[in-house]
């Protein structure tokens, strides 16, 4: 008969403890989403991702996949930007239980129209999902 300890089993192994995630680990998503969008690194950005995203774009109404947001959106816009780069020190992070949202501008060149940059905003819903972040929602417009 296994001996009990703290209600588990002497085999049963410990679990860890998760790992509490915060402003840093929210930082470092957005600069590596970033840096997948300027290196058109479609596959490091769906690393990112919780498959069932939900996303509104700059050339995607909504995206109710991760395989329709890198096809619709990633696949439409990428190629044609130069020197994405999120407006990180001023953006916005509200904590809440399991997640971040997230409130940020971005800017970005265009490789078609001669380098004229673009202006936008970006709300970004971050999940927590056993100590790994994962975007669950982001919409990206531009400014007018």
């Amino acid at each position: 008969m296994a001996r009990k300890v703290e209600g588990r089993g002497v085999n049963e192994p410990q679990k860890p403890t998760p790992k509490i995630l915060g402003q840093e680990d929210v930082q470092r998503w957005l600069f590596d989403f970033q840096r997948a969008i300027r290196n058109e690194n479609y596959e490091q950005g769906r690393k990112l991702f919780h498959p069932n995203v939900v996303a509104f774009g700059t050339s995607v109404n909504r995206a109710d996949s991760l395989d329709a947001l890198e096809k619709y959106q990633w696949k439409v816009r990428w190629p044609n930007n130069a020197n994405f780069e999120y407006l990180v020190k001023n953006a916005k992070v509200i904590p809440a239980p399991g997640m971040f949202v997230v409130a940020i501008e971005w800017f970005v060149k265009s490789k078609i129209i001669r380098g004229n940059p673009r202006t936008g905003r970006a709300t970004i819903v971050l999940g927590d999902f056993d100590g790994k972040l994962l975007g669950m929602h982001t919409h990206h417009s531009e400014y007018l």
